[in-house]
């Protein structure tokens, strides 16, 4: 049985908190991850400034067996429904990183963005042809980075032939 699930990190939690700090710690990153971005602000306070606010900043991980597998940025803006998706960069490479679709799911459904963007260092191949599978389109290189783009409609006509 799978027990892998896909969690919104809540910067309020402990425990999130210190999963997300193991997994930094094993992949020698720092994510930009909203978890350590907590100001003196209650959780309350917190969900009513991110209702009312144009921006979106939100953190998903992929968790098994209570440890992070993978995880991911997600920022953007709720008017233009366009959003950017930074996936953390692992130490051992993924042939398949299920998080990419998952995250881009979530993106879609559940904050109602059209535009979905992905920037890829071009020495990482193993990521650009995931996110090509995942039928991403390259729009090419811009400030030394490979630009990636899902839209909305695409990834719904997507949907509907696999129905």
């Amino acid at each position: 049985m799978n027990n892998e699930k896909l969690l919104l990190v809540d910067p309020y939690d402990e425990d999130y908190k210190k999963m997300i700090e193991k997994f930094e710690e094993e992949n020698g990153i720092v994510t930009g991850t909203s978890i350590s971005h907590v100001s003196n602000v209650s959780k309350e306070e917190s969900e009513k400034n991110k209702k009312q606010s144009n921006e979106i900043k939100e953190s998903l991980f992929l968790e098994f067996n209570s440890k992070v597998i993978d995880l991911c940025y997600i920022e953007g803006e709720k008017d233009i429904k366009a959003c950017t998706i930074s996936f953390a960069p692992l130490k051992k490479k993924l042939k398949k990183r299920d998080l990419i679709g998952i995250a881009t799911d979530y993106a879609i459904n559940h904050l109602k963005m059209e535009e979905i963007f992905v920037k890829v260092s071009p020495e990482d191949k193993t990521m650009i042809d995931i996110l090509k599978q995942n039928s991403f389109e390259n729009l090419g290189e811009n400030e030394g980075e490979i630009v990636f783009l899902k839209e909305r409609e695409e990834e719904l006509e997507t949907q509907r032939k696999l129905s």
